[in-house]
């Protein structure tokens, strides 16, 4: 018996050592490449097992990539819940990885809230790099030409003057009329509307909430399912997450395709009057091989994109000018001089005025709207400067370290 029972224990000893080589065997692998990552990855903060750097971002995301700049340089690399992250810190890591090496960093992250269930994947600053990116790509692209810039002056011109005209009878309320203004321009570019004041006010209400919405779909942590993939199948009924980003993407898509309609339908005299970008897509659909939907969420994407950038933009112009008068009253001296008092600017003075062109160039730089740029994703293993940047990797450029550098 004791004999028996000895052999029993042998055994299972056997049968325990026989799994756990098994299990180092499978996992051999994936802790030799975990060892290469560690080795051979740029420098970065180190963080907690599992958890990564996460406890040490914040919501201003520069700021901390700005000051682990000058600790660990150029190229930082951190991780969170397993995603690993590369940060580039100055202009020339930026422009070697993203715009020469674009083959390999054009891909997005995959983005379940934001993109898929909000967007239904039509969101371009949000799109994988696949056959229908491209296709929307080429779609927009004749409408963002310095060459088809120049044939929406008029709107320009006409904005200008009423935005002009609302500050001075209004200039309490500057940041409100900066938005009807911009709305009012984009949605005679985008669709050649005549917009009323009720349908602007519309517009800025619709706006204002996507861009709430967007922004939150897409903010680091505020969705789970981004983590652990399995939740998006769970049912609606007991995901409210889910049910209020349908309901938001189908509010979404019920505006953008409604105002893009209206854009080619030449419903209006004015959309017969003048070019508009919906009208010169809707042309062209066919060609492109885009649908209706496809169409109106390109072109919905640039009004959500152009009038919160150009807004934003705008009201920093103020606040700078307020704050520098030198500046202003060099401004003002060169639009004196080369404008005169008894006209307004117009799209041939540009060339004619280099001190206005640099305070907007300064602008940019100075309070960037954007301090991190649109995340791009390592679509396979690359080394770059000794370093090496796995396949998956998440890679941002730092704009409000590369602006101050």
């Amino acid at each position: 018996m004791f004999s028996h029972e000895m052999d029993l224990t042998l055994s299972s000893i056997i049968h325990v050592l026989l799994i756990m080589i098994t299990v180092m065997i499978a996992f051999a692998p994936y802790l030799r490449r975990k060892m290469f990552i560690m080795r051979y990855t740029p420098p970065g903060p180190s963080g907690l097992p599992l958890l990564g750097n996460i406890l040490q971002l914040q919501r201003d995301l520069w700021i901390p990539f700005t000051t682990w700049k000058h600790e660990y340089g150029d190229l930082v690399f951190l991780s969170v819940l397993g995603q690993p992250i590369l940060v580039l810190n100055s202009l020339k890591t930026a422009t070697d990885l993203l715009d020469r090496r674009a083959d390999i960093y054009s891909d997005r992250p995959k983005s379940i809230v934001g993109n898929e269930m909000l967007c239904g994947g039509r969101f371009m600053a949000l799109m994988n790099y696949n056959s229908l990116f491209k296709k929307l790509r080429r779609a927009i692209h004749g409408g963002l030409t310095k060459q088809a810039s120049a044939k929406y002056h008029q709107f320009r011109k006409r904005d200008g003057i009423s935005l002009v005209r609302s500050l001075l009878q209004d200039g309490e309320n500057w940041r409100s009329n900066i938005e009807v203004s911009v709305v009012h321009i984009l949605l005679s570019i985008l669709y050649g509307r005549p917009a009323s004041e009720e349908e602007r006010h519309h517009a800025v209400t619709k706006v204002r909430w996507f861009s709430e919405v967007i922004s939150y779909a897409t903010g680091p942590g505020n969705y789970l399912v981004e983590f652990f993939t399995w939740m998006r199948y769970l049912p609606r009924f007991v995901s409210p997450w889910k049910d209020k980003t349908l309901k938001a993407s189908k509010e979404a898509s019920t505006f953008f395709q409604g105002i893009y309609s209206n854009g080619w339908k030449d419903t209006h005299e004015e959309a017969s009057q003048f070019e508009n970008l919906s009208k010169s897509i809707h042309e062209e659909q066919p060609r492109y091989g885009i649908d209706d939907i496809d169409a109106s969420w390109v072109v919905g994407m640039l009004y959500i994109a152009g009038s919160e950038t150009t807004v934003s933009q705008l009201s920093w112009f103020i606040v700078a000018m307020a704050n520098y008068p030198n500046v202003q009253e060099k401004a003002q001296i060169e639009l004196d001089t080369v404008v005169g008092r008894d006209r307004i600017p117009n799209i041939q003075d540009i060339d004619h005025l280099p001190y206005m062109q640099a305070v907007v160039k300064e602008l940019f730089r100075w309070a960037p709207v954007t301090p991190i740029g649109v995340p791009h994703v390592a679509a396979q293993d690359d080394w770059y400067n000794g370093y090496f940047i796995p396949k998956g990797t998440m890679v941002l450029s730092n704009i409000w370290a590369i602006h101050r550098d």
